[in-house]
């Protein structure tokens, strides 16, 4: 069954006592799904919001138990968030607790910015915000960023001079200022790193360790990961590159990753919240595989993995049979030319995953929405097809339900995103959204709590990481 409860924030009580004032734009919120009679999602969102869900906060993979998480959600017009539930089976039920720990209010000069228990309030908005983040020497390349409890951007990346893994955390939603952190500097580590947000509130990173050829974790010890436990967590042959990382409705992470030693597709399933252990399963043997590797939680709440078939020259899925993808059901899902590098993949608002990957054929940024929870079979769209473009390619999905995605624009040295007119993504609007130097390496898109994009990229011709805070939705030029 579905349902939709309404939550009105203004007047609701804070965890600490304190009222949501009547200007509040967004909640901070813990929702825990309870008891559940069958497994299903649940999905925070703005009152007044109809339609199927764009987003899932919670998957619940099986019935019964706790099933908890933070999120963030803007309110509606009319002053309320709601929480829709679905069950597959009718007749299933929940029970939903909501504890309102924060808000973020709007003031006079732009949009919401963190206020109350959350922080000071936000920064005026004139249009798209590009920041210089880190200029340290050669730094910023393969950037992942995520949306913090804070509300705030954060980004792992690696710096080449040192050979380190770095953290720069915004103190604001636009990054106009980052706390830096050289986050494991012994050997040459940090690349290829994926950073996702935990169940604490914490970021945590998996990487590839260069030197050992290691696959680890960076479990981070504060909001802002100023320090971090850190895990060597495969350390078999050499591992750990192309990794990809998510945490599961239990609050464990799971990672993808590139097996160079004996050419396979890992995973490793983390037996913990800070992922000191893992249980290890080589997933695909078949040739070289695994590289490019991107992987989310589908609505049935186990693993969905996109990643580059190098021997073929595919793209494959590899859609997981539980939790802890002991097992999955793989799909060459585009066999057409030398395709599936630079995979992104996220679920679709209509449970679907969808997939951005670089055509090397052809030279175009291309999108596969598949026609399936498993993605046994996909549409696939040319996105952007004028000149040499796709490389780098990162996917979200926005708040209408439509995808977006980031990429480099290699003739002019350009990064550009794609907003999809479409929930499949079978058209979009292009823009050109930084031209400084060569921008647009090592792309990482991420919705903002505004509900506007976030992306980090690598600018190659001065070494510099940088972070553009769109202006609207689609980050078009207005």
């Amino acid at each position: 069954m579905t349902g939709t409860i309404a939550v009105v924030a203004p007047g609701g009580q804070l965890s600490t006592g304190a009222p949501v004032p009547d200007g509040a734009t967004a909640v901070v919120a813990n929702i825990t799904a309870v008891a559940p009679t069958d497994i299903g999602f649940v999905s925070a969102r703005p009152g007044g919001v109809v339609g199927e869900p764009t987003t899932s906060s919670i998957n619940v993979s099986s019935p019964g138990g706790v099933w908890p998480n933070a999120v963030t959600v803007q309110v509606g017009d009319n002053g309320a968030i709601n929480l829709y539930y679905f069950g597959p089976t009718p007749g299933s039920t929940t029970h939903l607790l909501v504890d309102i720990v924060g808000y973020y209010v709007e003031t006079a000069a732009g949009p919401p910015g963190p206020a109350g228990p959350q922080g000071p309030a936000g920064e005026p908005d004139t249009g798209h915000t590009r920041h210089i983040v880190d200029s340290a020497g050669k730094v910023g390349l393969f950037t992942s960023l995520a949306i913090g409890a804070d509300g705030n951007p954060i980004v792992s990346y690696y710096d080449n001079d040192n050979g380190d893994l770095k953290v720069a955390a915004c103190d604001s939603p636009t990054c106009a200022a980052t706390t830096i952190t050289s986050l494991d500097t012994t050997g040459s580590v940090g690349a290829q790193s994926s950073i996702a947000i935990g169940a604490d509130g914490n970021p945590i990173i998996s990487y590839y360790d260069l030197s050992n050829g290691d696959l680890k974790v960076a479990a981070c010890t504060d909001q802002t990961c100023t320090a971090a436990d850190i895990t060597p967590l495969d350390v078999t042959g050499n591992v750990g590159a192309y990794t990809s990382i998510a945490i599961r409705a239990d609050g464990r992470p799971i990672i993808s990753y590139y097996d160079l030693s004996n050419g396979d597709l890992k995973v490793a399933a983390c037996t913990n919240p800070a992922c000191t252990s893992a249980d290890i399963t080589p997933l695909d043997v078949t040739g070289s595989v695994g590289h490019h590797t991107s992987l989310a939680i589908g609505a049935d709440g186990n693993p969905i993995i996109a990643y580059n078939d190098f021997d073929n020259g595919d793209l494959k899925v590899a859609a997981c049979d539980d939790q802890d993808c002991t097992a999955a059901t793989i799909t060459p899902l585009d066999t057409t030319g030398k395709v599936g590098y630079d995979t992104s993949l996220a679920i679709g608002a209509n449970g679907h995953p969808i997939i951005s990957y670089h055509d090397a054929t052809n030279s175009d940024v291309k999108v596969a929405a598949c026609n399936n929870p498993k993605c046994t079979s996909a549409a696939i769209t040319p996105l952007d097809t004028t000149g040499s473009v796709g490389y780098y390619t990162s996917l979200a999905i926005g708040t209408n339900g439509h995808p977006i995605v980031s990429y480099y624009y290699a003739n002019s040295g350009a990064l550009k995103v794609a907003a999809c007119g479409t929930p499949t993504c079978t058209s979009a609007t292009i823009t050109t959204l930084d031209t400084a130097g060569t921008a647009g390496w090592h792309t990482s898109i991420a919705i903002g709590i505004n509900g506007h994009p976030v992306i980090s990229h690598h600018d190659n011709a001065n070494g510099d990481l940088r972070v553009v805070a769109c202006g609207n939705s689609t980050c078009h030029n207005y």
